[in-house]
């Protein structure tokens, strides 16, 4: 589907199967065949939930020489160099907050940044959306990513400059 069924929607196959499982005799093929109707009503509606419940914007195009600040909440060293940091919360220059996504993967190629899990950062980077699949049925990075609630991947060839710790007070720092 090109778009996730809304709630309603996602919970009308349950709940006509509960009135029909109610309204059938016990021990007939037609209550094991409800019942059945029932367990896969159900687990379409906590699928929806699950989507619901992780939903963040994804970056609609490209941006190139985007300023980003955020906090820092994990540094990963890559191969031969650099590394990549992922940015909680990011404020993207020229994107209104309510479609910021949740959380930005970016790849600098510095060995060395200084950046900490904690670090509030400010650096220039170019973003994209997360890929699709390269090939029918190969990974599909995009649809990890949404489940992570990354909305953008990108890369910066200049350091992060670190301005500061986070809030003491914030769950990234327990």
């Amino acid at each position: 589907m090109p778009t996730e069924p809304q709630l309603s929607v996602a919970f009308a196959p349950l709940a006509l199967a509960l009135i029909f499982r109610a309204a059938c005799g016990r021990g007939t093929i037609t209550s094991v065949l409800l019942t059945s109707l029932v367990l896969a009503g159900a687990g379409f509606a906590i699928l929806n939930l699950r989507v619901e419940s992780v939903r963040a914007p994804v970056l609609a195009k490209s941006l190139h020489n985007a300023e980003i600040t955020g906090v820092v909440t994990l540094v990963e060293f890559r191969f031969p160099k650099g590394q990549r940091l992922t940015i909680s919360a990011p404020e993207i220059a020229g994107i209104a907050p309510e479609k910021t996504p949740a959380v930005v993967h970016i790849r600098t190629m510095s060995a060395r940044s200084g950046a900490q899990p904690g670090d509030r950062i400010r650096l220039k980077a170019t973003l994209s959306p997360p890929a699709k699949p390269a090939l029918p049925g190969g990974f599909d990075y995009a649809r990890s990513a949404w489940f992570d609630q990354v909305g953008a991947v990108g890369y910066a060839f200049a350091a992060p400059v670190v301005e500061g710790r986070a809030d003491a007070g914030t769950l990234m720092q327990r």
